[in-house]
């Protein structure tokens, strides 16, 4: 659905966030939840991803922040 709406682009950059967005949750949660098994290692694997993260939210706002480009007019 969002492929005809919006774009191949975007429905794989939607696919692709999504999935990511969930994966991280999931590691996060799972490791946080057996953190007293292996408290360095889920330290670790909890810090990379919300910095990885954070990241990526970060680069999308700069993204986001640059002006589109113009508007092709058509010529005769």
């Amino acid at each position: 659905a969002i492929k005809n709406e919006a774009g191949g682009r975007w429905a794989t950059f939607a696919a692709l966030w999504t999935t990511g967005l969930a994966y991280s949750v999931s590691v996060i949660f799972y490791q946080g939840a057996t953190f007293m098994r292996h408290p360095a290692a889920s330290a670790l694997w909890i810090g990379l991803l919300i910095v990885l993260m954070a990241g990526f939210v970060a680069l999308l706002r700069l993204v986001g922040q640059r002006p589109a480009p113009a508007p092709l007019t058509a010529t005769e």
